[in-house]
């Protein structure tokens, strides 16, 4: 495909936050709806990345766009096949515990507990843990062979002013996450797994020792600080304030054993164009694009293991289609490039 550089990219991610009810949209949105009710619905069983429900939900897509009149753009007719190298924790063989000063407490994982699956994950972990108030704190203290811990910013909030510690200091195993309760889309608990997938091409994911990032529930926080002079909920509240807080020596441990497997995937990211009808305006391209993938199956909530992604990321490919419908019959002077991508984006 010829094609000067990209004039623009747009990228859409969280379509609408909400659709009021069906006696309020008008057609346009009842169709948008439509895509999104099919797109998650549990015959897609979540549209894990290269799973048949993310099969299944890539055909409905290509099935859109050529009703919409677009072209293929992939590598093979709409498709462009991703090779993909999954790790995945095994939740089932692994086990985490925190020991203080009443003994050992079991966290469960992705209830209490979720972890970064990669190449810095150890096979085992046992490690004191040490509470760094503030970044500028780390040289001052003693962080050696210790899990450091922090109070996380708020998700996906630009500017969350946070004490983190956004460099393992040297010396220390790991990072232990106390997750924020705020911002726009705060963690929901249970965690569905831990997972990391990257280009198969790239440097496979190692499971060699190294350091530990872990998320930590703040449901199951207050245990971490039992001994210490301080509680859970007064320090949140500090933080929360903007407040200094002290650095602190924990009388808690950290043990854990992580166990996890590797296995070698391929998912399609579609591809479809829609040609420009200026003969010279139509070597731009404008980029339009949205991810198809969601989380699949994981970790039941009430009963319902299936992850069905209505808006992370069902409306947004929904919106693409509507988008792809409009301008196919406006015929716009540049060429449209509608990418619907595997793995995120």
């Amino acid at each position: 495909m010829r094609s000067r550089w990209p004039l623009a990219l747009v990228v859409l991610g969280v379509a609408l936050a909400s659709v009021r009810c069906a006696r309020d949209m008008d057609a346009t949105t009842r169709r948008w709806w439509s895509h999104v009710e099919i797109l998650a619905s549990d015959r897609m069983e979540g549209r894990d990345t290269g799973s048949e429900g993310y099969r299944r939900a890539g055909r409905y897509v290509v099935e859109q766009f050529v009703r919409a009149g677009l072209k293929p753009a992939g590598e093979i007719g709409y498709y462009q096949p991703v090779p993909l190298r999954a790790w995945r924790l095994r939740a089932d063989r692994s086990a985490v515990e925190l020991f203080g000063p009443d003994g050992p407490r079991p966290l469960r994982l992705f209830h209490d507990v979720t972890i970064s699956v990669g190449a810095a994950l150890p096979v085992r972990v046992d490690a004191g843990l040490v509470f760094v108030g503030a970044p500028e704190d780390v040289g001052a203290v003693d962080v050696a062979g210790k899990i450091v811990v922090q109070f996380a910013p708020p998700r996906f909030l630009a500017g969350a002013q946070s004490p983190v510690v956004a460099v393992l200091p040297p010396g220390a195993a790991g990072l232990l996450w106390i997750e924020s309760t705020e911002g726009p889309e705060p963690r929901i608990w249970p965690a569905p797994y831990a997972v990391t997938m990257t280009l198969a091409e790239s440097s496979p994911v190692r499971e060699t020792a190294g350091a530990l990032d872990i998320r930590l529930n703040p449901a199951s926080a207050a245990p971490l600080f039992d001994g210490s002079g301080h509680t859970f909920e007064d320090l949140a509240a500090r933080a929360a304030r903007h407040e200094p807080l002290p650095n602190l020596a924990l009388r808690s441990r950290l043990r854990a054993t992580f166990v996890t497997e590797g296995a070698e995937l391929t998912s399609d990211n579609i591809v479809a164009a829609l040609p420009g009808s200026d003969p010279e305006q139509a070597l731009d391209y404008v980029v339009v694009s949205a991810h198809l993938d969601g989380y699949g199956r994981g970790t039941p909530r009430a009963g319902d293991g299936v992850y069905n992604g209505a808006l992370d990321n069902a409306g947004s490919v929904a919106t693409v289609i509507g988008l792809a419908e409009r301008l196919e019959r406006t015929r716009p002077r540049r060429s449209v490039l509608f990418p619907v991508t595997t793995g995120e984006e």
